[in-house]
């Protein structure tokens, strides 16, 4: 059994492929605060190893894109949190996802 919130490699390429997909498409997200926003997937950097990870990154445009967790909902993807870490706010950010290889 896979504990919650850990993804299996099969998995982890499923999602890459499923972003990959759906680049060019509106994403809705809600902030913590319960603020909602949509951002466009403009960008999907496929997959590297580095550091003993496989990584993927994101990139989301929108007004008002901050730093913080987002409750992000595709139909296509379903609902899952996305996390941005660069300070301020921007057009575009930038969410990595990473698993040990």
């Amino acid at each position: 059994m896979v504990p919650a919130g850990i993804v299996t490699a099969a998995g982890f390429a499923a999602l890459r492929d499923r972003f990959a997909t759906l680049v060019d498409s509106d994403f809705d997200f809600v902030d913590a605060h319960g603020a909602a926003l949509t951002a466009r997937l403009v960008a999907l950097d496929d997959a590297r190893t580095s550091g003993g990870f496989e990584q993927f990154s994101v990139v989301f445009e929108g007004d008002g894109l901050a730093e913080g967790l987002y409750q992000v909902r595709h139909p296509a993807l379903g609902s899952l949190h996305i996390g941005f870490t660069a300070p301020g706010e921007s057009l575009r950010q930038r969410a990595w996802f990473s698993q040990p290889v």
